[in-house]
């Protein structure tokens, strides 16, 4: 058992948005630090949680990504959770599927 080592940070529920074709994420942070999601066709959001808890993070498609969902009604994102602090950064990676109708 280590003493030091904080929970990692890990995903919630997702909330989609199918009018506008987003999504909010909830992700669970163990403690204040930034955060940063980013991924490929996903408009880069960042953040300063200032406790441990949950953050809803708004997900939304850009450039390509954008324009297949607009097309086909749907589209699935991989994005990247980066939380840094302490000077401890923490990386996850989950998929979230964007409806718009």
């Amino acid at each position: 058992k280590k003493g030091t080592a904080s929970p990692p940070v890990s995903t919630g529920k997702v909330n989609k948005h199918t009018k506008k074709g987003t999504a909010r994420l909830g992700v669970t942070v163990p403690a204040p630090g930034s955060l940063v999601i980013t991924g490929p066709g996903v408009v880069k959001v960042s953040g300063h949680p200032t406790g441990p808890g949950e953050v809803q993070v708004l997900i939304k498609a850009k450039g390509r990504t954008l324009k297949t969902l607009k097309k086909k009604g749907k589209v699935s994102v991989k994005v990247t959770i980066t939380f840094t602090a302490e000077g401890k950064t923490k990386k996850k990676t989950t998929t979230v599927r964007l409806v718009k109708k």
